[in-house]
């Protein structure tokens, strides 16, 4: 099968000679599926191997493997900003342009690279990919059309035994006098019956496909339109700034505070606290770009919310773009540690409660992000951004 004029499941190298075709297909306004970027190290060798990410991706996404030589000349065609070299990886979603803004495309560099290792690099693509599907075909709308395919086969195969069944029973020679054999007669009815049945069932499971099917292209749409509206306040918040704001913040984020003070100035839909730039500040967590990629995502499912589109609210929306949302902490944390979750907003006492918790182990590893939800407002009060916060399972 092919997407994009691409044949799902490989992996494309890019040399010299192809940075041209590679670039027109990034900037293909058309293209329906992410692009994986797999850059060389130093050594000649990637990070992770294509063959394998091809693998896990297949259906989600197109894998290329990126040389040392045509990374340079990817790098002045997109700037970069943009580009991937190095040993990084990144992802290019649809509808990408030179002027996107960067944190829009993951990158994985360095400290990133590091901290996940091999095989968590290719598990946080597969999960990112995966919940982003919408903005592609995806893995469960094309997991489904297969299925749609092979439930069509299978209502032709019960159409031929149907009409099979009413030739037999045609086919039985009725006498003139003294009807038809009973026990013949009986045995070739329930035949035809059984396969009405099950012709039947074919037909309304292909129904329930089809609606389903239809679900997830709203679904894909809806998520586009997201993401170009994210882009544009990301450029809007950005062009509020000085020029010297803008180059500084092509880099990755140095530490979690200056993740959150990223955030802090773009993301208009997250309000934050005092408190979360203190806890920020110390933060031993490894990776700030995983940080500053939550908060993005959290002010993108704000967007959404406010657009009218979360008509029942962001539950839903952030159990889906985020596999490490939690919506809530127990009754005992709170009770037992109340000092820890509680934070003056407004004049007023509120409860932090939804966060993404990441990791486990030691500090550096640990990530979590708490914050209040204010309904009114339609934003999220981020009140905590750093080390987990005591629990009946954490209680120091």
């Amino acid at each position: 099968m092919q997407i994009d004029g691409r044949r799902l499941g490989q992996w494309k190298v890019i040399d010299e000679a192809a940075v041209g075709d590679y670039v027109a297909h990034l900037l293909d306004a058309g293209r329906r599926l992410p692009v994986v970027a797999i850059s060389t190290q130093e050594n000649g060798q990637p990070f992770v191997r294509a063959a394998h990410l091809a693998d896990r991706l297949l259906g989600l996404a197109h894998v290329v493997l990126v040389g040392q030589s045509a990374a340079f000349l990817v790098t002045d065609a997109i700037g970069k900003s943009l580009s991937c070299y190095r040993g990084a990886l990144r992802i290019y979603w649809p509808g990408m342009t030179p002027s996107d803004d960067p944190y829009h495309h993951r990158a994985y560099v360095g400290g990133t690279l590091a901290h996940l290792g091999p095989d968590g690099v290719v598990n946080d693509i597969l999960d990112l990919v995966g919940r982003s599907a919408g903005l592609s075909i995806g893995e469960p709308e094309l997991r489904r059309r297969l299925r749609l395919e092979e439930r069509a086969g299978d209502l032709a195969e019960r159409t031929t035994e149907r009409e099979a069944a009413r030739a037999r029973i045609e086919s039985i020679d009725v006498p003139v006098k003294g009807g038809v054999d009973a026990e013949t007669w009986s045995a070739f009815s329930a035949e035809y019956e059984e396969a009405q049945f099950r012709l039947q069932q074919s037909e309304e499971e292909l129904l329930d496909a089809a609606v389903e099917l239809e679900a997830l292209r709203e679904e894909r749409d809806r998520a586009n339109a997201q993401a170009r509206e994210l882009a544009k306040a990301l450029a809007f918040a950005r062009s509020e700034g000085s020029d010297s704001d803008v180059d500084d913040e092509q880099d990755p984020p140095r530490t979690v505070l200056e993740a959150a003070q990223r955030a802090a100035k773009t993301c208009p839909g997250l309000v934050f606290l005092p408190e979360a730039f203190e806890s920020a500040e110390e933060s031993q967590y490894e990776d700030p770009q995983r940080v500053l990629a939550d908060l993005l995502m959290l002010n993108g499912v704000v967007e959404e919310w406010r657009s009218g589109e979360l008509a029942a609210g962001p539950h839903e929306a952030l159990k889906r773009r985020c596999s490490a949302y939690r919506d809530g902490v127990s009754t005992t944390a709170l009770n037992a540690y109340a000092v820890d979750y509680a934070r003056e907003y407004n004049g007023e006492r509120v409860n932090l409660g939804p966060h993404v918790r990441r990791g486990t182990g030691p500090v550096a590893t640990i990530l979590r992000i708490y914050w209040y939800q204010d309904a009114k407002a339609q934003c999220f009060v981020v009140g905590h951004v750093g080390r987990k916060l005591r629990d009946s399972g954490n209680k120091n």
